[in-house]
């Protein structure tokens, strides 16, 4: 159906660490985790990329993607409580540019429960199979969390399907698998962290691009991606320096598209 889930990739407890770190992660920002801070976050924080690179979680991802895999981004994903935001339906690889997206798998992992009443995701069963969709940008009502408020049509797809989470439990879902989440109605903040995984085979759709980089998980290491460093410790001034290298190669080909975006705005 082009997702799984929940699938337990990490205890509660565990879950609840890394909800703590980000929470030191979003004291040592200043009170916000925004635009560029959301994003590559396990190559600052050690608890999340010892979770990211762990044999339980890659296991289900090897389990999907074959033995040589890659870790190309995460991000953390967050809906204050009481909030509008939503994500509408789209593609994760609509404006990523790696191909073949079908190797590409984004593994969404629960840091707090995800629900219906707090905008869990949705998923479009069967939709992979359609391939990369047409996206188009949809007028910014200020609501819409993705960086062009973009979405594909879904009126021919069959109806979504919610996939609840608790803290340490997963969803699996394809680059070309369509999806969307509602506002969060409810008094909690609703708090997870999205993990895209790539076989070695995956290369960028344009040539001439920047070279980006990638955290190596196992197997053959990927050829078009310089490998990337793990943190030494929380925000160590070189784990810093290394997100900051890898954001500006991944932002130049994410964001270099003459669409007029140049950026994340939450």
């Amino acid at each position: 159906e082009g997702f799984a889930g929940p699938v337990r990739v990490c205890s509660a407890e565990v879950a609840g660490d890394l909800r703590a770190e980000l929470e030191e992660y979003r004291v040592a920002r200043g009170g916000e985790v925004v635009g560029d801070a959301r994003f590559k976050v396990h190559l600052l924080l050690p608890r999340l990329h010892a979770v990211a690179t762990s044999p339980e979680l890659t296991d289900v991802v090897r389990a999907v993607l074959g033995d040589s895999v890659a870790l190309w981004s995460s991000d953390f994903v967050m809906k204050p409580p009481r909030s509008r935001g939503y994500f509408s339906p789209h593609q994760d690889g609509a404006y990523a540019g790696l191909v073949p997206s079908s190797r590409v798998l984004t593994v969404w992992l629960a840091l707090s429960p995800s629900t219906t009443d707090n905008g869990c995701l949705c998923f479009y069963p069967g939709s992979h199979l359609l391939g990369p969709l047409p996206h188009a940008p949809r007028e910014d009502d200020g609501d819409n969390m993705l960086s062009r408020a973009q979405a594909t049509p879904c009126d021919d797809l069959r109806p979504p399907v919610p996939l609840p989470l608790a803290p340490g439990e997963a969803s699996l879902h394809g680059f070309d698998t369509v999806h969307a989440s509602g506002a969060n109605t409810t008094a909690e903040e609703r708090v997870g962290v999205a993990l895209r995984y790539f076989d070695a085979s995956v290369v960028r759709r344009e040539k001439g691009v920047v070279r980006e980089s990638a955290t190596f998980i196992c197997g053959a290491a990927p050829q078009s991606f310089d490998l990337e460093p793990a943190p030494a410790s929380f925000m160590h001034p070189d784990a810093v320096a290394a997100h900051a290298a890898a954001l500006e190669r991944e932002n130049s080909n994410y964001f270099g598209q003459g669409d007029g975006v140049t950026g994340y705005s939450a």
